[in-house]
């Protein structure tokens, strides 16, 4: 491809290196990727549960299958933050 300056990789030991190698260049990047939205997930949905009234909560938490949730907001909050 020489309109674009690519070298082609000459026979099949070399093209399988390339792709090797871009393979593993990507997949840390993807590792990286979702890493940090696994982060910020934690964080954002953390912090939503804890704006949330205590009927929100009661509510999220029968949609969760816990049968009737009693006790405090803030054992309710926990309990959220759980499942």
């Amino acid at each position: 491809m020489s309109e674009h300056n690519i070298q082609v990789p000459k026979g099949t030991e070399d093209l399988l290196r390339v792709v090797q190698d871009n393979f593993d260049t990507v997949a840390k990047k993807g590792a990286r990727a979702v890493g940090a939205g696994q982060a910020y997930y934690e964080a954002y949905s953390d912090k939503a549960v804890d704006s949330w009234s205590e009927s929100q909560l009661r509510e999220f938490l029968l949609e969760q299958g816990v049968v009737s949730p009693k006790g405090t907001v803030e054992e309710m909050r926990i309990a959220a933050k759980q499942r």
